[in-house]
């Protein structure tokens, strides 16, 4: 949770976002400039709206490449808010995919800074549940989730695929990663 963008800020309330505890001990004002990626000289100020999480949500405006009946791809952009320098995440998705027969694809994919480059996540032609892994995303980084879903079998043939970012975890720095609200994709082919 940010610090307030504004109004008195103690040494505790600041040790407590960087660090997930209030501390009853001296704290630093330097060290936790330090920590938070803060240049000198050190303020209470520069900690207003501080996060040492990131929240994540989503644009929900997708960007269609294929939108027919039968076939849909298209990619959205994630907004992560709350980076600081020098924090490394995994970004956490569960994933479900669902067919009534084996005529129907279903794929995952994701890209670091790019909409033509896509990193596959998964491809399945068969029902599917589990969890799915970013690594190594940056403090900078724009992700962007891409889904792809055909039937290509006889008429009737169906599926849906739903991804939900789930949240995460540091891999460097402090702090947690949160999904903001339901951040959830879903699409559905036929023929």
């Amino acid at each position: 949770m940010a610090l307030p963008s504004s109004g008195q800020l103690s040494l505790s309330d600041i040790y407590g976002e960087i660090y997930g505890s209030h501390t009853t001990q001296q704290a630093s004002l330097h060290a936790m400039s330090l920590a938070a990626g803060k240049s000198v000289p050190d303020t209470i100020n520069e900690f207003h709206s501080y996060s040492a999480g990131w929240v994540v949500d989503y644009t929900n405006s997708p960007t269609y490449t294929t939108n027919y009946a039968y076939e849909k791809d298209w990619y959205d952009s994630l907004t992560i808010t709350g980076r600081q320098s020098g924090q490394i995440a995994t970004l956490t998705l569960n994933a479900t995919f669902n067919e009534n027969n084996p005529s129907v694809l279903a794929q995952v994919y994701y890209s670091k800074n790019s909409t033509t480059s896509w990193t596959s996540l998964g491809s399945w032609s068969s029902y599917f549940s589990g969890s799915l892994s970013i690594t190594n995303v940056d403090y900078n980084d724009v992700i962007r989730i891409r889904m792809a879903i055909i039937a290509i079998g006889a008429p009737g043939s169906n599926g849906d695929i739903n991804t939900t970012l789930t949240g995460g975890t540091m891999t460097s720095g402090t702090g947690s990663v949160t999904a903001s609200g339901s951040v959830s994709w879903t699409a559905y082919a036929y023929i």
